[in-house]
């Protein structure tokens, strides 16, 4: 009995959260795209996204559809391409155009994540190059 209760009280901690378990697929296939947690059509927490061959691509953080905190790319060899983080309280406003069914121009507001502190960029070979953000800026020191 104590089980069943135990189950139970688990299922509805899970729904009384409001987030729902999303998992994409490659093209009519069992390969998976992406997995992660949405709240109201909102990605949060940890999404990983795969190559078609199942390999991880990158594993990423997100609050409000946006990312925060760290950010990882990998080479379909597994070996890390990017590296770094987004400011957990700042993000990007750029303003895109358009077209929608009718042909009509519109234009969309998205928000993006803002780079901190020190990116890492590798190359296939494993070199990497620094970068370092200041103010959702690259930051060019003299």
């Amino acid at each position: 009995m104590l089980r069943y209760v135990i189950i139970l009280s688990a299922c509805l901690l899970s729904s009384c959260r409001g987030q729902d378990e999303v998992i994409s697929y490659y093209d009519d296939s069992k390969v998976i795209r992406t997995i992660g947690q949405e709240k109201n059509n909102r990605r949060y927490g940890e999404w990983k996204f795969f190559y078609p061959s199942g390999k991880i691509k990158s594993i990423e953080n997100y609050v409000e559809d946006r990312p925060v905190g760290d950010h990882i790319e990998y080479y379909e060899t597994g070996e890390i391409m990017i590296k770094g983080a987004y400011s957990p309280d700042k993000f990007i406003e750029e303003i895109e155009k358009d077209t929608i069914e009718n042909n009509e121009v519109v234009e969309v507001t998205i928000k993006s994540g803002c780079r901190i502190g020190t990116w890492e960029f590798y190359d296939e070979q494993g070199n990497v190059t620094k970068k370092t953000y200041k103010d959702c800026k690259e930051y060019l020191q003299k």
